[in-house]
């Protein structure tokens, strides 16, 4: 997966928090981190580390893409229950076809689940 942009996500995570009137307190509580971490992640003096963000991002319902910094939708049509129903039935042809046309970093970020579930033995 790509690196983060720290000064973005600094900026993002600051606007996420304003949105929803939440403190570094609660989400440091719902992270198990140090409140003085999620400061630093706050100001742009600390880099997360991917599972980090990918907490953050399931809390906010954001992409994880996009809270690393890059430009990418904030919240990914694809992401939204309906469209995930619309193409439960399609091919593999048909998703692969999907999976090409989505951006770079989140054929990153898919091919990583995707890896995570093969390693559960899900699939």
């Amino acid at each position: 997966m790509k690196a983060v942009e720290k000064s973005e996500f600094s900026k993002r995570l600051k606007s996420l928090l304003e949105e929803r009137d939440e403190s570094i307190y609660k989400i440091s509580d719902i992270l198990h981190l140090n409140p003085s971490t999620i400061s630093r992640y706050k100001n742009g003096i600390l880099t997360p580390k991917l599972i980090v963000i990918e907490k953050l991002a399931e809390y906010f319902s954001v992409n994880p893409v996009w809270l690393m910094g890059y430009d990418v939708d904030k919240v990914p049509e694809y992401e939204s229950r309906g469209v995930r129903m619309e193409h439960e039935n399609k091919t593999a042809e048909e998703i692969i076809k999907l999976y090409a046309n989505l951006p770079k970093g989140l054929q990153d970020y898919v091919l990583d689940k995707i890896m995570k579930i093969n390693d559960k033995n899900i699939i």
